[in-house]
């Protein structure tokens, strides 16, 4: 179900409207609502993630990319490396990515999204299918001044302080590829009684084996 709240805002004695819209996941298309904020964004849009998965929304960011809007994405450092992160891709697609960690150990668990400096869409949301189709999730997007300024505030000291870019595809070192680890046909009880104390094998034979079995995975 969605609900749109309409705030009658006064400001240095002129009088604005400022609308609010609430969503909740799975009834709502929250991904639609903000695709459509995306498409509509003619000069920035500033992104902070946790998770981000969603193909639909990534797309609709590099092609406000390609029309000249300028984009900003804080990705969490530790998800961004997920394998299913669309991170990766739009790094590829040129757009400007820097990831930051939590305090001690922490993650950057921020979720909301600021178009043209003038609207926010925030909330439980994360950028992901899981969100907009099967988790119970809440996001809100609104346009009332006070409440984007402070976002655009926390974005951009975020963004400015202590963050690290992610390498670009481009220019990052090729590194070697590390041999790949493979599952070994036998179990951890069938081992122990190859290698047991009672085994018939001499200890060259028992090390020479551990050491075959070293960095692989055991079923």
């Amino acid at each position: 179900m969605r609900f749109t709240l309409t705030l009658v805002i006064i400001i240095f004695g002129h009088t604005a409207l400022a609308s609010t819209e609430v969503f909740f996941s799975p009834a709502d298309s929250a991904k639609k609502r903000l695709v459509t904020a995306i498409h509509a964004a003619e000069n920035s849009l500033d992104i902070a993630t946790f998770q981000f998965t969603s193909v639909d929304v990534a797309e609709a960011l590099v092609e406000a990319k390609n029309r000249g809007t300028r984009i900003r994405i804080l990705a969490d450092e530790n998800e961004s490396q997920n394998g299913q992160s669309v991170i990766p891709f739009l790094q590829g697609e040129g757009l400007d990515v820097k990831y930051i960690k939590g305090r001690f150990g922490g993650g950057m668990h921020h979720s909301f999204v600021i178009a043209d400096s003038k609207a926010v869409f925030t909330g439980s949301y994360n950028l992901t299918e899981y969100s907009d189709k099967f988790n119970f999730e809440n996001a809100i997007f609104t346009d009332e001044p006070r409440l984007v300024n402070k976002y655009q505030t926390q974005f951009d000291k975020l963004y400015g302080d202590l963050l690290v870019k992610i390498p670009s595809p481009a220019t990052e070192t090729a590194v070697a590829e590390k041999e790949p680890k493979h599952f070994i046909g036998l179990s951890i009880s069938h081992l122990g009684k190859i290698l047991g104390e009672d085994s018939m094998l001499s200890d060259s034979d028992k090390k020479m084996m551990w050491g075959a079995c070293r960095n692989q995975y055991v079923r």
